[in-house]
């Protein structure tokens, strides 16, 4: 234990503030083991104003003061040595008035008991010093008005007998260090401003023998310095716009410190989708939509369960069906929220509520909704119970407390949130009227007076949730009961979603309840309980969630458990401790602030660990404690992008509730109804019944990553096109390739090679082709298969995506899913492939059938060939050059009436027609009005193109007396070909059809009925 140390205080600053010296005396004798004393010692040195000091400060206070008196110890310089050196600058008349001053202002624990008149002691030196470091110690400012030595420095030769008695100690060999500064002032000079720079500095730099008298104070004080500055950064934490800070990518620890140790799947695991639903606020929507009153859980009506067995779930989370505190509902009320329940996460105890109907009325929902392959999940909340739970009654000594407050500030005053005739439990004051966050509340017993103050639950990322206590992990007890807990809501759920998981691995357990000496910082107060890791290990020896997983495999193992956890733990929580599922929010924050190189490394880091982990990873774009899927992805294309990953990415698919309906809304765990009147959106969930349930009836292709291969999409020039995820999954006959572009801009690309990965499946390891991706046979060298979204079917020839890779072009928002992939033999689908390269199209067949247009269509393009028609209708032509033109002209016509014969196997004798264009051309062309080159065309030129189609279209008229023109126009699908001839020209889409409508109605129709080819 640490010596104790009497802190030096100016008696004059005591007098002003009404504080006896010899009261002060009993309380500022201060060591770093005793914080309680050196708070109280704060509060008892608060100005009249109110203002405390800070006991972090008086604590620094105390080891600086023990810095330099092992220093100058060390140097066993007698008061004698000292007095022959500094005399030499100060006379010694001014040296003994100096220190009677210093007896007559400052309390030691060397004069305390001195009289002015004794000639000074050996050690008043020595204080004399530490007073003028303290002095000129910048970041011991706020404690200056009790440590001032303004009259010092006034009244005596102070200032030139500490300048005489620096030069003293610089003399002495052993106190100067590798650059001739006093060692005992390094940390001080170095970084004047930084308490914690010099708390680090004196830490590791304490000679051995020193350890015992020093390291405590060092580490008490960092300790709470790094609390202190932690509670200041959750305090002003100010997120830009609202969003959350920056989510970096995704890594993992050698999974040499983290063993493998994965639970394996039950059959049904990997094919669930989960639903949430807030119980409360569901019962009362259910009872609008359905103009009943429905309160209980065996009041739901079978078609709302029809409904979501409908749309693919196969899991319905339930949250808040456990009977809740009623202390809980007490502090929410107080705090103005009047209509409020209890938090569906401080609970009095896993029953299920009454007011829902208790167990009866689950076991109802339970069978209706088995019969629909509907799962039921739910909570369990491991780290806490409420502050009035069965537990905190009859099992106080479960849970982290201490005897005394750890802040002495603390004010219990207020009416008790629960009372019986055994114990009555209050919160701290300020939480009423917002003035403080009390990390305890207090807990007495009525029969014997004994009070316990009691930990809130948390997990030290903001402030405590102050209707929970927090469960003492440290006692095998503790552990034990919360397992039979876990096991007694595991027979009645199959579903366990275990909220804030991480906060009991031991690393964080140990971290925030029972810090390393000097490395407190999350909770407050906490560090005042530091425990080394050995000690902490002897207490709880093992992973407490590896024990739970176990055990729960051996009493109930068709049991699914689900972990709520963060901080970089994912892969540990599945890989290592065994958790079937763990929480991904970074799939919901990526994506939907647009970090696509963050998500894409995640993908990547994931696969090269252990792409294992990736099937266990629950993804969502919401969850109850964040905002709705709608308000963060809107519901238009976006949000269906997403959805799209949501939907086929491997993992647990986990969905919001009112998310398939784009309810806005979102709810709080203390709400028993919605606070918004809000309808169901009909032409969103239409949506999500087109395009999205149709993939989560399909989880059995994507949830798995035996087959998965990610690929990176590259531009043109060989970079990666960063916002498009695109990904293969699905065994022999089941492929699936998945392209997202989530970007508000068009992107193209080509997908190649995969990324590299450890081997997880047949593939192996590394990056494979896009081909072995997709399990394609060699030799079959044509592969057909549709897109899920537009309906589209395609055709790829294996040799293109092997040399040219797959080409894909997506617009702002676009999915693409493609599926039912074929292959064929190069004889069947040669042509076919040739014809479309690469688009998309309706069916096969009829572009099957439209490819013996194709001669009909080159023939046509070639006679409405664009230059030779600007020619023409500029009619700027020579005689001469204007006769070549025409039998340019004819000559196409003609060939173009022989590919329609061909066609036909009409026998039909085309020089007449073909002459009769000739001169019905010739004719029209006299009538032209000249006009410069320019676009658009002239009103003079657009009627000299009806004239010469309407020539064209009479040659049709002649070749078929039983066809009219212009259905043997239509039935050749002439319309495509001609339109963009027009548009060469320079007429918009819209003229070109008004012009090909006006000459079709200038055409006489055929007596004869029309005969389709």
């Amino acid at each position: 234990m640490a010596t104790p140390i009497q802190l030096l205080f100016n008696r004059t600053a005591l007098k002003r503030n009404h504080i006896l010296t010899n009261d002060l005396d009993k309380i500022s004798q201060i060591q770093p083991d005793d914080f309680a004393q050196i708070q109280k010692l704060a509060q008892r040195l608060a100005n009249p104003q109110g203002e405390v000091v800070d006991p972090l400060l008086l604590l620094a206070m105390g080891l600086i003061q023990t810095w330099f008196r092992q220093h100058c110890l060390r140097l066993d310089c007698s008061f004698e040595k000292w007095l022959a050196v500094v005399q030499k600058q100060v006379p010694l008349q001014e040296i003994e008035r100096t220190l009677h001053i210093f007896r007559a202002q400052f309390r030691t624990a060397e004069n305390s008991t001195t009289s002015v008149a004794e000639p000074p002691s050996e050690a008043e030196w020595v204080d004399l010093w530490i007073l003028y470091q303290l002095n000129h110690n910048r970041t011991l400012q706020p404690l200056k008005a009790w440590i001032d030595d303004s009259e010092l420095v006034s009244s005596s030769a102070y200032p030139l007998l500490m300048a005489a008695t620096r030069d003293f100690l610089a003399a002495q060999p052993s106190e100067k260090d590798h650059s001739g500064r006093l060692s005992m002032l390094a940390p001080f000079e170095q970084f004047p401003d930084s308490l914690d720079d010099q708390l680090q500095f004196i830490g590791t730099s304490l000679p051995s023998e020193w350890q015992p008298d020093v390291q405590p104070w060092v580490l008490r004080a960092q300790g709470l310095l790094h609390e202190k500055q932690r509670h200041h950064e959750r305090l002003h934490f100010q997120p830009d716009n609202g969003l959350p800070a920056h989510v970096s990518a995704m890594s993992f620890a050698d999974g040499n410190y983290e063993p493998e140790a994965f639970t394996a799947d039950k059959s049904w695991m990997p094919q669930v989708v989960m639903v949430a639903k807030n119980a409360y606020v569901w019962l009362h929507q259910l009872s609008e939509r359905f103009q009943t009153p429905i309160t209980h859980l065996d009041q739901i009506p079978d078609p709302a369960l029809d409904e979501l067995a409908h749309w693919g779930f196969n899991a319905l989370w339930l949250i808040g069906v456990w009977e809740r505190s009623p202390a809980s509902k007490t502090i929410k009320q107080r705090c103005g929220q009047a209509d409020a329940a209890g938090s569906a996460y401080a609970l009095m105890d896993y029953a299920i509520a009454e007011n829902l109907g208790g167990t009866r009325a689950f076991e109802d929902l339970e069978r209706r909704c088995w019969h629909r392959g509907i799962r039921l999940a739910s909570d369990m909340v491991p780290n806490h119970t409420a502050l009035d739970s069965k537990w905190v009654q009859k099992h106080p000594d479960w849970f982290i407390q201490s005897e005394q407050p750890p802040y002495p500030n603390y004010r219990f005053a207020s009416q008790p949130v629960y009372e019986d005739a055994s114990i009555a439990i209050r919160i701290e004051d300020g939480y009423y009227d917002r003035s403080d966050a009390a990390v305890v509340f207090q807990r007495l017993d009525k029969q014997s007076g004994h009070i316990r103050y009691l930990y809130h639950g948390n997990d030290g990322t903001h402030m405590p949730w102050n209707d929970t206590a927090q469960l003492d992990y440290l006692q095998a007890e503790v552990r034990e009961a919360v397992i039979q807990t876990i096991l007694h809501v595991a027979r009645l759920f199959p579903i366990i979603r275990f909220d804030a998981a991480m906060t009991l691995a031991k690393r964080h357990f140990s971290r925030l309840w029972y810090p390393q000496p000097g490395q407190g910082g999350d909770i407050p107060s906490r560090s005042l309980f530091a425990l080394e890791a050995e000690a902490f290990d002897r207490l709880m020896p093992h992973e407490f969630w590896r024990e739970v997983v176990d055990r729960v495999q051996a009493e109930v193992p068709n049991t699914l458990l689900l972990a709520e956890a963060f901080w970089l733990m994912e892969g540990y929580f599945v890989r290592s401790l065994g958790m079937h599922r763990v929480y991904n929010s970074a799939f919901m924050h990526m994506l939907k602030n647009e970090d696509h190189a963050a998500f894409r490394q995640t993908l990547c880091n994931t696969l090269a660990f252990d792409p294992r982990v990736l099937m266990r990873f629950v993804n969502f774009m919401s969850n109850p404690d964040e905002e709705t899927a709608r308000g963060q992805f809107d519901s238009g294309d976006k949000y269906f992008a997403v959805c799209t990953l949501l939907a086929t990415l491997p993992g647990l698919p986990m969905f919001g509730h009112g998310q398939f309906e784009g309810l806005h809304e979102k709810y709080g765990m203390e709400f028993t109804q919605p606070k918004w009147q809000e309808q169901r959106d009909s032409e969103l969930i239409q949506r999500h019944e087109r395009f999205i349930c149709p993939l989560l009836k399909e989880r059995a292709r994507f949830s798995e990553v035996s087959y998965f291969q990610l690929y990176e999409a590259h531009d043109l020039h060989g970079r990666v096109v960063e916002p498009v995820v695109a990904f293969s999954n699905g065994g022999p006959g089941q492929a699936v390739l998945v392209l997202v572009n989530n970007s508000p801009e068009q992107v193209s690309g080509t997908l190649q090679k995969s990324v590299p990965m450890k081997a997880a499946g047949p593939c192996g390891e590394g990056a494979i082709h896009l081909i072995e991706g997709l399990g394609l046979d060699l030799t079959m060298p044509y592969l057909t298969f549709s897109d899920h979204f537009s309906g589209l079917v395609y055709l790829r020839s294996l040799e293109s995506l092997k040399t040219e890779g797959f080409t894909f072009q997506l617009e702002a928002y676009q999915a693409q899913v493609f599926w039912h992939f074929q292959q064929h033999a190069a004889e069947d689908w040669a042509e076919l492939c040739s014809f479309l390269t690469g688009r998309g199209v309706t069916d096969f067949e009829s572009v099957r059938a439209d490819l013996h247009l194709q001669p009909v269509h080159r023939a046509w393009r070639q006679f409405w060939h664009a230059d030779h028609l600007r020619t023409y209708l500029d009619n700027q032509l020579k005689p001469r050059e204007r006769e070549y033109l025409l039998d340019q002209f004819q000559a196409d016509h003609l060939a173009f009436l022989d590919a329609i014969c061909r066609l036909q196997a009409w026998q039909v004798n085309l020089q007449p027609i073909s002459a009769a264009f000739r001169q019905n051309l010739n004719s029209s062309g006299k009538k032209q009005v000249p006009r410069p080159d320019v676009a658009p065309l002239s009103d003079a030129q657009v009627q000299g193109l009806q004239d010469f189609l309407s020539c064209a279209l009479s040659g049709l008229q002649e070749l078929s007396k039983d066809h009219h023109a212009q259905n043997l126009f239509n039935d050749l699908q002439l319309a495509y070909p001609s339109q963009k001839v027009l548009l060469a020209l320079g007429l918009t889409l819209a003229q070109a059809e008004s012009l090909l409508k006006a000459v079709m109605e200038q055409t006489p129709p055929s007596p004869e009925q029309d005969q389709t080819i």
